[in-house]
């Protein structure tokens, strides 16, 4: 170990926390419960637009689907629901709603070819569909979910094109609107489903397919409860580290069919505290003016994304002082970007920069925040 050893342990020694323990319900419950506690606050706001959701909106929606995906299919546990989508609310909505109903969520990747997203399809043998009604994405779908197992494609926006809802009806596929399947499950009634924690599966999240075919990662049901568990201890050991009080305002760019995006936007935000902004695809300048206008606290990036902040000269026109934590996805950035980003931030703390890297069907990771900047060496792995 390095000469700052002790240091580090007697550091990481000082942020145990406690025991958290889980009500014995599923984990979108919790969420749920959560979120109804804050129902008036808001969850997201899409940008550049600032549509903005509530958390009782997304509470109600997710209800919702559940009960009318439990009205028009009837599915049984383990039944599969893919969702395809880039990043909107109605994502979240969909996975809250379809594990309400007892089915397994498997995410796919809105970059796959139809071919790939096809072989997703028969892989998790996946019933039901949600994907955005624009073209480009419905049209992929049509073409993927033909000799497959899907009966049904719940479109998360309204069609762009009557054209691929009438291909649809062709080859006996059920298109519905998300609108139409909440009228559907008005009631909010869901038969209640007996879960086994340890063994029934909750979520399948597939490579990128850059190494051959797509590979599905299984994640229990206990696997996700422990997230939430580890959330909320993550907040515990954030109180007590100066300046860092929980998430507030946090722009999230990482997709949701990744588990950092997924986690961010649909698990770490809505059971803990505060709002997400998102965006369908990056509008630099939007983000900027959000974080100038709303005073964005929490910003998580791409690679790409990371550097156009340090190198771009437009975001030295924007005030972006609110900021008290920047993550980053994807490989280490040299010490330079460090420096150039630490240059954007008028005043005598800047905020803390960190960065992680993992598979995107693996799941996300939990680590001790605000360790001080002489127990961390730039551009190394795991705090080392």
């Amino acid at each position: 170990m390095a000469d700052n050893s002790e240091q580090k342990l007697a550091y990481f020694e000082g942020i145990k926390a406690p025991e958290y323990p889980l009500p014995d319900r599923n984990y979108v419950t919790l969420i749920l419960e959560q979120l109804e506690k804050r129902a008036e606050e808001t969850l997201y706001v899409q940008l550049p637009e600032k549509r903005r959701v509530t958390c009782g909106e997304v509470r109600q929606k997710s209800m919702q689907v559940g009960s009318g995906l439990a009205k028009s299919l009837q599915p049984k546990k383990g039944d599969v629901a893919c969702i395809c989508s880039y990043n909107i609310p109605e994502f979240i909505e969909a996975w809250y709603g379809s594990t309400l109903a007892g089915m397994t969520v498997m995410l796919c990747n809105t970059g796959y070819t139809h071919e790939e997203m096809h072989q997703q399809l028969l892989d998790g043998e996946c019933t039901v569909l949600f994907t955005p009604g624009d073209n480009k994405l419905l049209q992929k779908a049509l073409k993927a979910v033909k000799d497959s197992n899907v009966k049904k494609i719940v479109l998360l926006t309204e069609p762009e094109s009557k054209e691929f809802v009438e291909e649809a009806k062709s080859f006996g596929i059920d298109l519905v609107s998300m609108h139409s399947l909440c009228q559907q499950g008005q009631d909010e009634h869901i038969p209640e489903v007996s879960w086994n924690w340890e063994t029934d599966i909750a979520s399948i999240g597939y490579s990128c397919g850059t190494s051959g075919k797509p590979k599905g990662v299984y994640h229990t049901h206990a696997g996700l409860r422990f997230y939430l568990k580890g959330i909320a201890l993550f907040k515990s050991m954030m109180l007590k580290c100066e300046g860092l009080s929980g998430p507030e305002k946090t722009f999230c760019m990482f997709p949701m069919c990744h588990w950092y995006g997924l986690v961010m936007a649909g698990m770490y935000v809505p059971y803990l505290s505060g709002s997400v902004y998102i965006q369908s695809e990056f509008n630099f300048e939007a983000l900027l003016k959000a974080i100038q206008d709303d005073k964005i606290t929490e910003v998580y990036l791409l690679a790409g994304n990371m550097i156009q902040l340090a190198k771009d000269p437009v975001a030295r026109s924007y005030d972006l002082n609110s900021i008290k934590t920047i993550m980053m996805g994807g490989a280490h950035m040299p010490k330079e970007q460090f420096q150039a980003l630490y240059s954007l931030f008028d005043r005598e703390k800047p905020p803390q920069i960190l960065q992680g890297y993992g598979a995107i069907e693996c799941g996300a990771v939990m680590m001790p925040p605000g360790a001080p900047p002489e127990i961390v060496k730039a551009g190394s792995k795991c705090r080392k």
